[in-house]
């Protein structure tokens, strides 16, 4: 599945109270088969309006674009490579008017994760290790590299589809311990997760189930055998050593 809800922001100066104008410039990425929202937003009053532009001539995509109060949103799938390149916003009222540059660049999707375990249960929480994709071996631009893992998350008794799970994105870490919190007590819960990139998110690796604790106590039993063997002969030892 790919990711429908990856905003790309470029903000904040207000419209002018004088007459004047202002330009910014940023840049985005995506990838051919993925999906990408520019996001144009200003702090102005009056209320702003919108209007975006490709190839310096105005986009008629009422279907594709969201219009809010201070903000616009053009939803674009890139079905090829004729998509990428420049886009230009525009937002006015009587008093000034704001343009700002966005360049669309062509990426790469990133692979799925190689790794995704439980590490740990609590009652409100969820360790997660999640590791990879191996990049060792393989030639990527480094803006492509991996960033972060999103996460998707829903009780298994709920029923719900996937586009209405509860969504977590995480910066990497050095550990590889990932941690979804605000959990039920004792509850399952089918979780999934993805590669992040700048250019978007990979496909999901395989859906796992995993359950929380009904208390805190129980967290010995999640003990490796190994462990609940050195944790029950340390009494023994050391009865023999007295």
């Amino acid at each position: 599945m790919k990711d429908k809800k990856m905003l790309f922001d470029f903000s904040d100066k207000p419209v002018p109270r004088h007459p004047h104008l202002w330009k910014q410039f940023d840049q985005a990425w995506g990838f051919i088969g993925g999906d990408v929202n520019l996001t144009c937003e200003v702090d102005a009053n009056p209320t702003p309006k919108f209007e975006w532009y490709r190839k310096n001539r105005p986009l008629v995509l009422k279907d594709r674009t969201i219009y809010e109060a201070h903000r616009s949103i053009l939803q674009l799938q890139i079905n090829n490579s004729a998509v990428f390149g420049d886009y230009k916003c525009k937002a006015w009222n009587k008093l000034g008017k704001l343009e700002k540059f966005i360049t669309l660049q062509q990426g790469v999707q990133p692979e799925p994760p190689d790794h995704v375990q439980l590490k740990s249960a609590h009652v409100h929480s969820l360790d997660l290790e999640i590791r990879g994709p191996d990049m060792t071996n393989k030639t990527i631009f480094l803006d492509m590299e991996p960033i972060g893992y999103r996460v998707q998350i829903k009780e298994v008794e709920e029923h719900i589809e996937w586009e209405r799970a509860s969504t977590v994105d995480f910066p990497i870490r050095d550990d590889d311990i990932y941690t979804v919190i605000e959990l039920n007590r004792y509850t399952s819960y089918d979780v999934r997760v993805a590669t992040r990139n700048k250019a978007g998110i990979s496909e999901y690796a395989n859906t796992s189930t995993y359950k929380t604790l009904k208390s805190s106590a129980e967290g010995i039993f999640l003990m490796s055998p190994y462990l609940i063997l050195v944790y029950l002969l340390c009494p023994i030892f050391g009865a023999i050593l007295l």
